[in-house]
């Protein structure tokens, strides 16, 4: 499974150190600064709602080996047609097209957003919250 093969978890007091545990879950919902530094944050916590959220969205896996070369790592995916206007192409199909376009189109963004590849770039869970309630752009 290449460099996906390995699985950590870490218990965090976000006021305090973290201390690892064991080995378990999966590395698909690590954000990338956790393979490099091996310390997780509110940042990562923030890019793994990130990737659940399209997850949930697009009804598939974080990444799908046997998609398309395009659609295999579902971020870069998404992004691809954000950046094309297309977003909502990325939709479950599932859905049938029974929800409001308005609310799955920002939560899509949010998470799009919550998945940055730089931490420092991504929003807080505050900030987050705000756009899924229409609160902010």
């Amino acid at each position: 499974m290449g460099s996906w093969g390995q699985n950590c978890s870490w218990l965090i007091d976000h006021e305090q150190q973290y201390q690892t545990t064991t080995l378990v879950g999966t590395t698909l919902y690590l954000a990338p600064e956790c393979f490099n530094k091996c310390k997780a944050s509110k940042e990562s916590d923030v890019y793994s709602y990130g990737i659940v959220a399209l997850e949930i969205t697009c009804g598939r896996r974080p990444v799908d080996s046997k998609a398309e070369e395009s659609k295999v790592i579902l971020v870069e995916w998404v992004w691809e047609l954000y950046g094309q206007g297309r977003i909502l192409e990325a939709v479950d199909e599932k859905l049938g097209k029974k929800f409001d376009f308005k609310q799955i189109e920002h939560l899509m963004i949010v998470g799009l957003r919550c998945a940055h590849p730089d931490y420092k770039l991504r929003p807080t869970m505050r900030q987050a919250i705000k756009v899924l309630n229409f609160d902010a752009p």
